[in-house]
C-alpha cells in the first residue's frame, strides 16, 4: 500500500451500465454502496464529476452521502481520476485549488 485510503463502490450491473451509457453531462445520481475503513453506508448516490473531467480518459466520480449519514463529516466526496501520470486539465485544476485552500487553512481532502 501507498498510504492512500481504499474505498470500494459496490453497484449494480444495470446502474453501471446506464452509467457508461447514459450522457456524460448527467447529474443524476445513481445507487450504490459505499465502504471504507470496515463500514459501510447503503444509502449513497454516485455520477462523474466535473465539467472537463467527465471527457478524460480516466474519469472522476462524486459521491453523496445523505446529511444524515456522511463519511467522516463529509456530505460530497470527490474522487479524480487518474490518467496514468498525464495528470489532464480537469485533475490539475482539481490539484491546484485544493493546494491553494490548503494554504489558505481551509480543510482540504
Amino acid at each position: 500500500m501507498n498510504g492512500s485510503p481504499v474505498y470500494r463502490v459496490v453497484m449494480t450491473q444495470r446502474d453501471r451500465d446506464e452509467l457508461l451509457n447514459r450522457s456524460r453531462a448527467s447529474n443524476v445520481l445513481l445507487p450504490i454502496t459505499f465502504i471504507a475503513e470496515g463500514n459501510v453506508w447503503y444509502v449513497v448516490g454516485l455520477r462523474y464529476r466535473g465539467e472537463t473531467a467527465r471527457n478524460e480518459t480516466h474519469r472522476s466520480y462524486r459521491i453523496n452521502f445523505v446529511s444524515e449519514l456522511l463519511f467522516d463529516g463529509v456530505e460530497h466526496l470527490n474522487l479524480c481520476g487518474s490518467n496514468g501520470g498525464n495528470l489532464g486539465t480537469g485533475n490539475v485544476r482539481e490539484l491546484l485549488a485544493q493546494d491553494m485552500f490548503h494554504r489558505a487553512g481551509a480543510p482540504t481532502r
